[in-house]
């Protein structure tokens, strides 16, 4: 009976494979053929087959079990981890009389889908959303993260953000990162990047992208390029009304959850505001 079972189960998922998975449909075929024979001509014999089955259907549970148990584990942790990080930001945020939205802001990231940030990878999701308004500009902090599509583990990538909203950001749309191999590369093969022959420091430490290259390239002056070259490690994305200033050097580069690291991040992202803005006001 056991060994009519076997193959009754075989059979079975045979005919549950897809039509083109010919390899694996062949290999149960196969077992199927090879269980009904030897019940057939010598049952001691396919005794020993099916012990030897069972042994593998018993691994490969156990492999696959294992599996499922690592992965609610690192879920586990992630969350708890997430749990952990919103408390303390929501901590340091009170400390500087503001407050925490956990679940971000789905229309101010559908507002940002223009923004290269916002069109890498896949599941990107904003949190830990903060909105510090002043009187001339609004600005606001958030954790973003996405998943590159290179990456074939599937790891989040973490940036803190600050986004920095006013009327008087009347500038060209560019995009400005940190030098690094692969960019000198492309840059050595064609790509684009807008070097500045008198301020080889600054050309030296980024990749300036723009469709509006004439532009752009007027709209950086000399203390503009000066201010970029003392803070090589960000990342800055402009539009018309809006910038973004980020680090992006690591796979996880969020600011610590605490008030003087968060009050730090806004700072740097307002004196770059206020560099752009003095640009667009001379």
């Amino acid at each position: 009976m056991r060994l009519g079972t076997i193959a009754l189960i075989l059979l079975t998922i045979t005919t549950a494979l897809p039509a083109d998975d010919n390899l694996a449909q062949d290999g149960v075929e196969n077992a199927a053929g090879d269980v009904a024979d030897d019940v057939a001509e010598n049952p001691a014999k396919a005794e020993d087959k099916v012990r030897g089955i069972s042994r593998l259907f018993f691994f490969i549970s156990f492999v696959l079990t294992a599996v499922i148990i690592v992965l609610i584990i690192i879920e586990k942790v992630k969350q708890a981890s997430a749990r952990e990080r919103l408390r303390l930001l929501e901590a340091a945020a009170s400390e500087l009389g503001l407050s925490v939205q956990p679940e971000g802001d789905s229309t101010l990231q559908e507002e940002l889908s223009p923004f290269p940030l916002f069109n890498i990878g896949r599941s990107r999701e904003m949190r830990n959303l903060i909105v510090a308004d002043t009187p001339e500009v609004s600005l606001l902090i958030f954790d973003y993260k996405y998943i590159p599509l290179s990456d074939k583990e599937g790891r989040d990538r973490w940036q803190t953000v600050v986004a920095v909203r006013s009327p008087e950001l009347q500038i060209p749309t560019f995009h400005l990162y940190p030098e690094g191999f692969f960019s000198k590369i492309g840059s050595g093969l064609g790509g684009q990047d807008i070097d500045f022959d008198d301020h080889p420091e600054f050309s030296n430490a980024f990749v300036l992208k723009s469709e509006a290259e004439d532009e752009t390239r007027d709209f950086f002056n000399q203390p503009l390029l000066d201010f970029f070259a003392q803070h090589p490690d960000i990342t800055f994305e402009a539009r018309p009304g809006t910038i973004l200033y980020f680090r992006s050097r690591k796979r996880i580069d969020r600011i610590e959850p605490t008030a003087t690291a968060l009050r730090k991040f806004m700072d740097e992202g307002l004196q770059t505001f206020h560099a752009v803005r003095d640009r667009v006001t001379e």
